[in-house]
């Protein structure tokens, strides 16, 4: 009994230390070729930068069991996280979970980039626009799930019509709506719910990997359910989903991935979905250490063999990566080269732009203007940086543009871009300060290769100075045709309306001469006044010609000062008392004795004489021709109306205007010199005053002249 006990004991042991030394030898073997496999190995490089990276944040699906899933201890458990686990100790990687309610929780965080990576999802269309995807570590076949009483699914016709529950959030229903628009697909919360939702007839089947559709069939005990199926071309090809912002971290996963073998993926299924893998051995000690020393001796042939082939292609893995190192200095000095080709013509560029008398600009055709590119030379003629317009950022360009000139910018715009012609138009903008500039653009209409949008490229500069310099110039020549209509006019006063006088004098004084050499006195008074008349009015010419002339030659001195202008008024009324009185013209004077101007006496005197001269003769016998003064507190109107035949509205225009005014014979065929009014609106610019005129044909008119108390 003891012996049997003992040989039992041996036996044992010798089972034991069989085990042991197959283990040993295993992990040395698993040793070596992890560590001298080039590719699994870590650079410098990607070790410092997983340093200074610190922990890989990780998001994962909470309830993906037995994929992966939260206990509830809060850790990560499944057959990914085992395998992540074993990426971890393999490559020195340290993974950080954050932890999320749901899978849709953790789509959106890593949407957001609050995570680096997705533990564990089949690579879609969708997820590309986020995520970069590792290598496939974990492949799981999927299968459809009926319940015991539908047949067996062979085809995907057999799918057509019918309802299908899947959970929300994952690449499955992504990749079904695109394959089979026909299936009424129903979303559940998590995969339990979905398998519920076929096992109590609300849905017909369901597409899950195999490794779930055994969890969960097994766990919840739902034996009305069975495999009906598989579908073609649906396998999971499980990744480590990374965030693009961190390209580096895909490279160094993949090589962690590599790390991985198939009894790694085959003992994390087995320690999840209870399906055992169990190796039969013959404990037979004689057989057992037989084989323990062939596999020996196998593992030293096959060791030595595989540092050969390892040194051999780790040679030429050098011989490759010097090749590579030359070419990529080569290509390195070849980009350089151009690089500084590149620079210069942009220097080149900048210099040549920057020296131009304005600015170019590239911006959209929207009716803002908004800039796409815009030179420094804009701040010389706006007030505002380059950076201000892009893309509207302080201020659009429209926003200097003057609103009455907008409308022929758009339609000249339209024109070239409808003729495939170049715009050109000069406009006025208000720049930082307020002020209004005048500038002139030339620019041309261009399209945007990726968006197809509508372009505006071209130059502006500013013409202000050219926009004066042609105003003044118009000044100029309206002056000199005024300059030269006084030409004429005082040609034609003096060749007409001087000659015409003096004419009658002589030929007055001629017959008046030849009467009293005959002593013949019949008739003599009326020569004498003819002569009389002719006198003064060529008096009354010649006094406001040269009264005119010193005016437009500065030759009269303004010499203002303070008098009362009653006094005046009286002068001026009885110098033309008696050529009122002639007509039986009464002439009235409606003023206070206190009103004080400050005027040039003289200029002001020939204002009223003129004024009043000129009421008297267009009113005939028997009219008033009254004189009006008031003062305000800064003003003095001095007002002088008739009741005689008027003036029509569109000769009121040309009163003041020497190049148009006439003359126009009086009620008694007085004839004027044309000059009066002329001189009344100099002397009163000179004043800093206004002359307004009111007047109705046949009734009247009415002379105001309203001058400052100080100048």
């Amino acid at each position: 009994m003891s012996t049997l006990n003992l040989q039992s004991v041996t036996k044992q042991r010798a089972v034991s230390l069989i085990k042991r030394i197959g283990l040993f030898l295993l992990i040395l073997i698993s040793q070596i070729v992890h560590a001298h496999h080039p590719a699994y190995q870590l650079t410098e490089a990607e070790k410092d930068y997983l340093k200074k990276l610190g922990p890989v944040t990780m998001c994962v699906d909470p309830d993906w069991a037995p994929l992966e899933f939260i206990d509830q201890k809060g850790n990560y458990s499944g057959i990914a996280a085992d395998l992540i686990n074993l990426m971890s100790e393999r490559t020195g990687i340290e993974f950080q979970l954050i932890p999320t309610a749901n899978w849709d929780e953790s789509l959106l965080k890593s949407q957001r980039d609050e995570c680096m990576i997705l533990a564990c999802l089949n690579q879609t269309e969708e997820r590309n626009k986020w995520l970069l995807f590792t290598n496939t570590y974990f492949t799981d076949h999927n299968v459809l799930i009926t319940r015991e009483e539908h047949n067996e699914i062979t085809r995907p016709s057999q799918m057509s019509g019918k309802t299908i529950a899947l959970p929300s959030g994952t690449s499955i229903e992504e990749r079904i709506r695109k394959k089979f628009p026909t299936l009424k697909i129903v979303l559940y919360k998590s995969e339990e719910e979905a398998f519920k939702a076929v096992s109590d007839r609300k849905a017909d089947m369901t597409v899950r990997s195999l490794t779930m559709a055994a969890y969960h069939i097994k766990s919840q005990g739902w034996f009305n359910l069975k495999i009906a199926g598989e579908l073609p071309g649906f396998s999971n090809e499980l990744k480590i989903g990374v965030s693009q912002s961190h390209p580096q971290l895909r490279t160094i996963l993949n090589k962690a991935i590599l790390t991985l073998d198939e009894s790694d993926v085959r003992n994390a299924i087995n320690n999840h979905v209870t399906i055992k893998v169990v190796d039969n051995f013959n404990y037979a000690p004689i057989i057992q250490l037989s084989i323990v020393f062939i596999v020996l001796i196998s593992i030293g042939f096959i060791w030595n063999y595989q540092l050969r082939q390892l040194n051999l292609r780790l040679k030429l893995g050098q011989k490759e990566l010097i090749n590579l190192s030359e070419q990529q200095e080569k290509e390195i000095a070849h980009r350089k080269q151009i690089e500084e080709k590149l620079r210069l013509s942009e220097q080149q560029l900048s210099n040549l732009v920057s020296n131009l008398p304005g600015f170019v600009y590239r911006c959209y055709d929207d009716p803002c203007y908004t800039m796409q590119l815009i030179s420094e030379g804009c701040i010389s003629i706006t007030g505002y940086q380059p950076s201000d317009f892009i893309n509207n950022r302080t201020i659009a360009f429209c926003e200097l543009i003057l609103p009455e000139e907008m409308p022929e910018i758009q339609r000249k715009w339209d024109i070239a871009t409808n003729q495939h012609s170049h715009f050109e138009h000069e406009y006025r903008i208000r720049n930082a300060r307020g002020a209004i500039r005048w500038i002139w653009e030339r620019g041309y209409v261009t399209y945007d290769e990726l968006t197809k949008q509508k372009i505006l490229e071209g130059f502006i500069t500013d013409i202000t100075d050219r926009k004066i310099a042609e105003s003044e110039l118009r000044n100029r020549e309206d002056k000199l045709r005024e300059l030269n209509a006084q030409k004429d006019k005082f040609f034609s006063i003096i060749a007409h309306d001087l000659r015409s006088p003096f004419t009658a004098i002589v030929g007055f004084s001629e017959l008046l001469a030849q009467r009293l050499t005959t002593k013949d006195y019949d008739g003599i008074e009326e020569y004498v006044d003819m002569i009389l008349k002719s006198s003064k009015k060529t008096l009354d010419l010649l006094m406001n010609l040269l009264e005119w002339a010193r005016s437009q030659t500065g030759r009269i001195s303004f010499n203002p000062e303070y008098f009362e202008l009653k006094e005046l008024v009286d002068e001026t009324a009885f110098v033309l008392g008696n050529m009122a009185g002639h007509k039986s013209i009464t002439l009235n004077k409606e003023l206070a004795t206190n009103i004080v101007v400050y005027a040039d006496r003289q200029m002001l005197s020939t204002i009223l004489r003129n004024l009043v001269s000129n009421a008297v003769k267009f009113t005939p016998p028997g009219g008033t021709v009254t004189i009006k003064a008031a003062r305000t507190e800064h003003t003095v109107y001095i007002q002088v109306s008739d009741t005689g035949i008027g003036i029509s509205a569109n000769r009121i225009e040309r009163l003041f205007r020497i190049d148009s005014n006439e003359t126009t014979l009086g009620t008694n065929e007085e004839e004027g010199t044309g000059l009066g009014l002329v001189l009344c609106k100099e002397f009163t610019d000179r004043h800093g005053g206004t002359l307004h005129v009111e007047s109705e044909p046949g009734t009247g008119s009415v002379f105001t002249l309203s001058l400052p108390l100080r100048l």
